[in-house]
Protein backbone atom coordinates (compact mmCIF):
# COMPACT_ATOMS: atom_id res chain seq x y z
CA UNK A 1 0.00 0.00 0.00
CA UNK A 2 1.64 3.18 -1.04
CA UNK A 3 -0.07 5.36 1.81
CA UNK A 4 0.41 5.52 5.72
CA UNK A 5 -2.96 5.06 8.60
CA UNK A 6 -2.50 7.12 11.48
CA UNK A 7 -5.42 5.53 14.36
CA UNK A 8 -6.37 7.82 16.95
CA UNK A 9 -8.35 5.64 19.50
CA UNK A 10 -9.63 6.81 22.73
CA UNK A 11 -12.09 5.71 24.77
CA UNK A 12 -14.30 8.72 23.15
CA UNK A 13 -12.60 8.88 19.89
CA UNK A 14 -11.87 6.56 17.03
CA UNK A 15 -10.30 8.73 13.88
CA UNK A 16 -8.22 7.21 10.76
CA UNK A 17 -6.40 9.15 8.84
CA UNK A 18 -4.98 8.37 5.85
CA UNK A 19 -1.55 9.81 4.32
CA UNK A 20 -0.05 10.42 1.73
CA UNK A 21 3.09 8.26 1.23
CA UNK A 22 6.18 10.44 2.30
CA UNK A 23 8.85 9.22 0.09
CA UNK A 24 11.24 10.82 2.78
CA UNK A 25 10.09 8.47 5.72
CA UNK A 26 12.92 6.14 5.41
CA UNK A 27 15.58 8.83 5.27
CA UNK A 28 14.10 11.04 8.08
CA UNK A 29 13.74 7.68 10.47
CA UNK A 30 17.72 6.99 9.20
CA UNK A 31 18.74 10.69 9.54
CA UNK A 32 16.88 10.68 13.35
CA UNK A 33 19.02 7.19 14.28
CA UNK A 34 22.20 8.55 13.11
CA UNK A 35 21.96 11.44 14.95
CA UNK A 36 21.71 9.49 17.81
CA UNK A 37 25.19 8.23 17.29
CA UNK A 38 27.04 9.32 20.91
CA UNK A 39 29.92 9.27 18.79
CA UNK A 40 28.89 11.71 16.02
CA UNK A 41 27.61 13.69 18.61
CA UNK A 42 30.77 14.84 20.26
CA UNK A 43 32.60 14.75 16.73
CA UNK A 44 29.74 16.62 14.73
CA UNK A 45 28.06 18.21 17.91
CA UNK A 46 26.49 21.07 15.79
CA UNK A 47 25.56 18.92 12.57
CA UNK A 48 23.87 16.57 14.93
CA UNK A 49 22.16 18.19 16.48
CA UNK A 50 20.72 20.05 13.47
CA UNK A 51 19.78 16.93 11.86
CA UNK A 52 18.10 15.36 15.01
CA UNK A 53 16.42 19.13 15.44
CA UNK A 54 14.80 18.52 11.30
CA UNK A 55 14.23 14.88 11.53
CA UNK A 56 12.43 14.92 14.98
CA UNK A 57 10.40 17.51 14.19
CA UNK A 58 9.58 16.31 11.15
CA UNK A 59 8.62 12.75 12.05
CA UNK A 60 6.38 14.26 14.65
CA UNK A 61 4.73 16.68 12.40
CA UNK A 62 3.99 13.77 9.57
CA UNK A 63 3.10 10.94 11.90
CA UNK A 64 1.84 12.19 15.72
CA UNK A 65 0.66 15.28 14.79
CA UNK A 66 -2.55 14.52 13.28
CA UNK A 67 -3.30 12.30 15.96
CA UNK A 68 -2.12 14.28 19.55
CA UNK A 69 -3.98 17.80 17.68
CA UNK A 70 -7.56 15.47 18.52
CA UNK A 71 -6.37 14.27 21.73
CA UNK A 72 -7.98 15.49 24.96
CA UNK A 73 -5.67 17.64 27.14
CA UNK A 74 -6.27 14.64 30.05
CA UNK A 75 -4.44 12.37 27.84
CA UNK A 76 -1.25 11.71 29.60
CA UNK A 77 -0.12 8.14 27.68
CA UNK A 78 0.20 7.00 24.68
CA UNK A 79 0.49 3.59 22.76
CA UNK A 80 2.41 3.78 19.73
CA UNK A 81 2.14 0.52 17.46
CA UNK A 82 4.66 1.82 14.62
CA UNK A 83 5.47 -0.28 11.43
CA UNK A 84 8.36 -0.42 9.07
CA UNK A 85 10.93 2.29 9.44
CA UNK A 86 8.57 3.98 12.36
CA UNK A 87 9.35 0.76 14.88
CA UNK A 88 13.53 2.41 14.74
CA UNK A 89 12.32 5.36 16.13
CA UNK A 90 11.81 6.15 19.80
CA UNK A 91 8.99 8.34 19.48
CA UNK A 92 9.56 9.48 23.10
CA UNK A 93 12.33 11.37 21.55
CA UNK A 94 10.25 13.35 18.95
CA UNK A 95 10.07 16.94 19.82
CA UNK A 96 6.51 19.36 19.11
CA UNK A 97 8.39 22.37 18.33
CA UNK A 98 11.81 22.78 16.35
CA UNK A 99 14.25 24.08 18.31
CA UNK A 100 14.60 28.13 18.94
CA UNK A 101 18.28 28.06 18.43
CA UNK A 102 21.16 26.64 16.44
CA UNK A 103 23.20 25.89 19.49
CA UNK A 104 23.42 22.38 20.83
CA UNK A 105 21.24 22.10 24.00
CA UNK A 106 19.30 19.12 23.84
CA UNK A 107 18.09 20.00 27.12
CA UNK A 108 15.54 23.08 25.54
CA UNK A 109 13.57 20.83 23.22
CA UNK A 110 10.02 19.76 23.33
CA UNK A 111 10.27 16.09 23.78
CA UNK A 112 6.87 14.23 23.01
CA UNK A 113 8.22 12.30 26.50
CA UNK A 114 7.78 15.70 28.60
CA UNK A 115 3.92 15.77 27.78
CA UNK A 116 2.98 12.02 27.52
CA UNK A 117 4.17 8.58 29.35
CA UNK A 118 4.89 6.48 25.58
CA UNK A 119 4.33 2.64 25.71
CA UNK A 120 4.49 0.20 22.80
CA UNK A 121 2.88 -3.03 21.14
CA UNK A 122 3.40 -4.82 18.02
CA UNK A 123 0.07 -4.65 16.61
CA UNK A 124 -3.15 -3.98 18.08
CA UNK A 125 -4.77 -7.33 17.96
CA UNK A 126 -2.38 -8.47 20.38
CA UNK A 127 -2.49 -5.37 22.85
CA UNK A 128 -6.60 -5.34 22.67
CA UNK A 129 -5.98 -9.18 23.39
CA UNK A 130 -4.11 -8.40 26.55
CA UNK A 131 -6.41 -6.03 27.47
CA UNK A 132 -9.50 -8.38 27.52
CA UNK A 133 -7.73 -11.40 28.87
CA UNK A 134 -9.65 -12.46 31.94
CA UNK A 135 -6.94 -13.85 33.79
CA UNK A 136 -4.86 -10.30 33.38
CA UNK A 137 -5.60 -9.62 37.34
CA UNK A 138 -2.04 -9.82 39.00
CA UNK A 139 -1.97 -12.39 41.10
CA UNK A 140 1.50 -10.85 43.09
CA UNK A 141 3.87 -13.06 40.85
CA UNK A 142 7.54 -11.71 39.77
CA UNK A 143 9.70 -12.04 36.97
CA UNK A 144 13.28 -10.58 38.04
CA UNK A 145 16.17 -10.75 35.98
CA UNK A 146 19.72 -10.09 37.42
CA UNK A 147 22.35 -11.13 34.64
CA UNK A 148 25.57 -11.73 35.71
CA UNK A 149 28.67 -11.15 33.49
CA UNK A 150 31.44 -13.18 35.42
CA UNK A 151 33.81 -13.26 32.39
CA UNK A 152 34.28 -9.34 32.64
CA UNK A 153 37.61 -8.27 33.20
CA UNK A 154 37.45 -4.57 33.76
CA UNK A 155 35.25 -2.37 36.57
CA UNK A 156 32.77 -0.10 35.44
CA UNK A 157 33.39 3.02 36.88
CA UNK A 158 37.17 2.07 34.61
CA UNK A 159 34.93 1.79 31.63
CA UNK A 160 32.77 4.97 31.95
CA UNK A 161 35.95 7.17 32.16
CA UNK A 162 37.09 5.44 29.23
CA UNK A 163 33.68 6.06 27.67
CA UNK A 164 33.25 2.28 26.67
CA UNK A 165 30.36 1.19 27.74
CA UNK A 166 28.78 0.57 24.67
CA UNK A 167 31.50 -2.13 23.90
CA UNK A 168 31.80 -4.21 26.86
CA UNK A 169 29.57 -5.91 29.54
CA UNK A 170 30.38 -5.22 32.63
CA UNK A 171 29.20 -7.30 35.96
CA UNK A 172 26.39 -5.00 37.74
CA UNK A 173 26.75 -4.42 41.54
CA UNK A 174 24.01 -4.25 42.93
CA UNK A 175 21.29 -5.85 40.41
CA UNK A 176 20.45 -9.36 42.29
CA UNK A 177 20.24 -7.03 45.80
CA UNK A 178 17.71 -4.83 43.51
CA UNK A 179 15.67 -7.65 42.52
CA UNK A 180 15.75 -9.85 46.25
CA UNK A 181 14.24 -6.27 47.32
CA UNK A 182 11.30 -5.78 44.64
CA UNK A 183 10.34 -9.57 45.20
CA UNK A 184 10.00 -8.47 49.08
CA UNK A 185 8.29 -5.35 48.30
CA UNK A 186 5.83 -7.21 46.43
CA UNK A 187 5.26 -9.89 48.61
Amino acid sequence: DSNVYVFTITRDLYDVKQLPKDENLEHYAKLFRKSLDRKRSQTESGEAFADFNKAAYQLYTTFLAPAVQQLPAHIEQLIIIPDGALSYVPFELLIQQPASSEIPDYRELDFLIRKYRVNYAYSAQLYFMDMVRPDREVKGELLAFAPSYKDAQTDSSQLAMAGRFRDQLVELRWNKEEVNKIGEYLS
